[in-house]
């Protein structure tokens, strides 16, 4: 299951659009800010429907909790230090790519502009991450592909 926080409800719809071809649409927990993120690991596993997830896709531009905000608390959380984090946003300035890595996300994406291009990134996450990653024990397994 991959956890998808983004405001943009465009840009939640095109990568869930793009995600059909790679069969894994129906993976995506989709919320609009980092407060929400953080409310929804706090559930996770722990209710049931809530499942945990595998990854957590972030964008850095948020509202309430931004994407780097949210990524700090996931690091200093001790259930979910260990979730793979990767940013997926539209900002290319070398101050946020190094302040991301600089707090452990797991990789830097930055948003595809044409459909051809977030097929190919729906297609690599299923791959990598959903299919060859293995997970750590935080995670309680790997999600299903």
């Amino acid at each position: 299951m991959i956890l998808y926080a983004d405001d943009s409800r465009d840009d939640q719809f095109l990568l869930k659009a793009a995600s059909k071809d790679a069969g894994i649409a129906d993976r995506y927990v989709m919320v609009d800010d980092g407060a929400k993120a953080i409310e929804y690991l706090g559930r996770a596993g722990t209710e049931p429907g809530v499942p945990v997830p595998g990854i957590a896709l972030l964008d850095i531009k948020m509202p309430y909790k931004d994407g780097l905000e949210t990524l700090k608390w996931i690091r200093a959380s001790p259930r979910w230090r260990c979730l793979p984090v990767l940013m997926l946003t539209s900002s290319l300035h070398p101050g946020d790519i190094d302040r991301c890595y600089e707090h452990g996300v797991n990789a830097y994406l930055v948003k595809p502009s044409s459909a051809m291009e977030l097929k190919e990134l729906a297609s690599a996450l299923k791959s990598f991450w959903l299919r060859f990653n293995e997970y750590p024990s935080c995670v309680r397994g790997k999600p299903a592909s």
